[in-house]
């Protein structure tokens, strides 16, 4: 179970507050700095709480591990739950198989049953953080809009009332506009309804000042007023102060924003106040400018919706700031972008970080909880402790189940534990886990019903976890190549596919939405598309597996990263690798390719490099790409292809690369494609093809060059046979070599 330290929103609202605080300290430093310090500090303050949350889905996900450790009971123990016939739970510090039930003194055995409500406990605490936090931020929501609402009418009531100034009023604000580097044209009204000048209008500000200070105002304090509203104007403080309303409405609730737009406000007005101060020829003549609005506005509201030039309880602090002669000098432009991206990068590190509890050193904390198949398998991983083993006895397990946190889901073997069920979604559902572990069992899974919207159609679904499947096998419940998927990862997940097999389903493992993954010492097989296949943004490593016999490709890379090493790709009906319609990036070295029609195909501006791999036996050319693509195919050998490598020509403007490659016994080399520069001819004399024995003899042509060619670590292909038989086919007959010398 995530506890509600782990959760989500806590964690949100906790880099939340770190932000704010270190904001805070840094602002009370600023006291006697320029005021346009404090005004930077609080702008970068109210970006850094807009883009946590966006940091904290996109940024790679690091797991600080410093929460206490959940609390588990005293005893080194192994819990047990006993199947049909033993109905009572039993804790014991034995392996699962030499455990037997403690006794009390009455000769009942000890129970560590749960109660039949502690499941739904279980999911409300999980679910209680996130219900809290976005409520929280939801209720401010009608706060803001209220606000923003009822201030816009006000704005027009009062604009409404007022009339233009005259002309010289408008250039002289004008003249002040260009001399502060302002270009905009900013109108300027006069009202009777106010007793201070007034700033408003968010994208097109307007000027509204007092009716009767353009007459009985001596010209130079006119002009003082005009440098204090021009500076709000040229800093762009309506906006920002919108911003400040903003994330103060939202976070309501915190009181680190409590004070926020009112530090804001004040530190523009010290700003605006050093301006206009700065460009008169007598500053004293402005504090006592300020001094005289502020008592003329004793007792009299302020309108709202904008920024007013003087309140009265700013008035001692603005002029003892004044009387300081701290100066406004503008902050330098690479300063500014200095401080953004070190705040970028200190938000994009904050918001990848998530908070897990400490790991307990002491293996025996871990506990194993037997599960039989007449248990309720959900409510045993509801009420099992972060980390637990489940140990799913033998037998079938006909329910779907749901995993949010660390677990251990371990079968007897894939023979002997099974999953098994139709489903509309999918039979295991796996969400922000921060490590789960499935291994020794078989599952196998297919769609109730045939309906086309049911978007999570995978046999496993795993999203923004940490995923080890290990030993697992997985196949479809019945119709084979139109089962959707085995498995599909999405998002922040990083799951890993390892001595397992699967075969059928229309796609076995997708990876999409960025998530990443490894595939190794595998067998894939009989997909009615592919077996592995990447989205865009995904990378997947996928090594030393068994791969084919597909009614389209073995691996589809539509615009994601993988790298591609040590495996045998075989019999597809289409081709081996499929990289396109959106371009597909990184490294295939060290595979075998055969008895494919066509090994790998390219489209789009796929840019992957093809390396020392041996292409054999391919039914169409061995590699075909469209004239978009940029491959590099180097050290590479191919052998009894009807072409090695064909170019189509649509207009495309790639690039790609041959390089120093083996051919033999092919019917022609090139098509559409200047010849290799470095053409190697001649048989390869492997050892021994037959036995999947690879390694060049010493006379090969392979070894002529101080580069090898072909397979790089021919072992690793020979390391695959043992896995063969579970393909459940004939052993591969491999070409024998024995064409005539001369051949292409």
């Amino acid at each position: 179970m995530t506890t509600f330290l782990e959760s989500g929103m806590f964690v949100l609202l906790l880099k939340v507050t770190a932000v704010l605080g270190f904001s805070w300290t840094v602002y009370a430093l600023l006291a006697r700095a320029n005021p346009r310090w404090k005004v930077l500090c609080l702008r970068l303050t109210a970006i850094s709480v807009f883009a946590l949350p966006l940091a904290t889905v996109l940024m790679p996900r690091t797991t600080l591990r410093i929460l206490p450790a959940q609390q588990l009971e005293q005893n080194e123990s192994v819990l047990t739950t006993s199947s049909a016939q033993q109905p009572h739970h039993t804790r014991s510090s034995m392996p699962p198989g030499d455990q037997k039930p403690l006794a009390t003194d009455n000769g009942v055995e000890l129970g560590a049953s749960v109660s039949p409500g502690l499941s739904n406990r279980s999911d409300f605490s999980q679910v209680l953080p996130g219900i809290l936090g976005w409520g929280a931020l939801f209720a401010g929501l009608p706060i803001l809009i209220v606000r923003t609402t009822m201030s816009i009418q006000r704005i027009r009531a009062l604009i409404s009332e007022t009339v233009s100034a005259e002309e010289s009023t408008q250039v002289l604000f004008a003249n002040v506009l260009a001399e502060l580097g302002e270009s905009r044209d900013v109108p300027v009204r006069l009202s009777r309804n106010i007793s201070t000048p007034f700033l408003t209008g968010l994208l097109k500000p307007v000027l509204v000042i007092p009716e009767s200070m353009t007459r009985q105002t001596p010209s130079n304090d006119l002009r003082a007023v005009l440098l204090h509203e021009g500076s709000h104007v040229a800093n762009n403080d309506l906006p920002w102060n919108a911003l400040m309303h903003a994330v103060g409405s939202l976070l309501w609730f915190h009181p680190f924003v409590w004070y926020l737009s009112k530090a804001h406000d004040e530190s523009c007005e010290l700003v605006s106040d050093a301006v206009a101060a700065e460009k008169l020829e007598n500053p004293g003549n402005y504090s006592r400018l300020l001094a005289r609005i502020a008592v003329d506005l004793s007792g009299k509201p302020l309108p709202r919706g904008g920024i007013p030039m003087a309140r009265v309880s700013e008035l001692s602090h603005r002029l003892t700031f004044l009387k300081r002669g701290i100066p406004a000098v503008p902050i330098r432009g690479r300063f500014i972008a200095s401080l953004g991206v070190a705040a970028f990068l200190a938000i994009g590190a904050m918001g990848g970080l998530r908070l897990a509890s400490a790991q307990d050193t002491r293996a025996e904390k871990v506990e194993t909880i037997a599960v039989s198949q007449h248990d309720d398998l959900q409510r045993m991983i509801d009420s099992a402790p972060s980390a637990a083993i489940l140990q799913l006895e033998a037998g079938v397990y006909d329910k779907p189940v749901k995993i949010g946190k660390s677990l251990t889901l371990r079968g007897e073997s894939t023979d002997a534990t099974l999953i098994r069920l139709l489903n509309d979604g999918p039979a295991l559902r796996i969400d922000d886990a921060p490590q789960v572990h499935i291994e020794n069992l078989s599952l196998h899974w297919g769609l109730k019903s045939t309906d086309a919207r049911i978007e999570d159609n995978a046999a496993v679904v795993v999203r923004d976890s940490n995923v080890v499947f290990d030993g697992v096998h997985l196949e479809p419940y019945d119709r084979p190549e139109t089962t959707p998927s085995a498995m599909k990862a999405a998002g922040r997940s990083d799951v890993r596919f390892l001595n397992g097999t699967a075969r059928g389903f229309a796609y076995t493992l997708l990876y999409t939405d960025g998530a990443e993954g490894r595939v190794e010492s595998s067998v894939l097989t009989e997909a009615g598309h592919s077996v592995v296949t990447l989205h865009q943004y995904s990378k997947v490593a996928i090594i030393g597996n068994i791969l084919g016999f597909c009614g389209y490709h073995a691996v589809r890379n539509t615009g994601g990263t993988m790298d591609m090493q040590d495996n045998l790709v075989i019999g597809d009906v289409r081709a081996g690798a499929y990289l396109g319609n959106k371009s597909a990036h990184g490294v295939i070295a060290n595979n075998i390719f055969a008895d494919s029609n066509g090994e790998i195909w390219a489209y789009a501006a796929s840019d992957v490099v093809i390396e020392n791999n041996l292409f054999l036996n391919s039914r169409n050319t061995a590699i075909g790409m469209q004239d978009s693509c940029s491959l590099v195919i180097r050290s590479n050998s191919f052998v009894s292809n009807p072409s090695a490598v064909t170019v189509y020509r649509k207009g495309g403007n790639g690039a790609p690369v041959l390089a120093g490659n083996h051919y033999w016994n092919n019917e022609t080399r090139f098509v559409e494609i200047a010849g290799d520069p470095d053409v190697i001819q001649g048989n390869p004399q492997f050892e021994d093809p037959a036995n999947w024995l690879f390694a060049p003899l010493p006379d090969s042509p392979l070894l002529s060059t101080n580069e090898r060619i072909g397979l790089k670590d021919p072992d690793s292909i020979r390391r695959l046979r043992p896995l063969w038989p579970k393909t459940g086919r004939a052993e591969p007959a491999f070409v024998t070599f024995t064409t005539p010398e001369g051949s292409k």
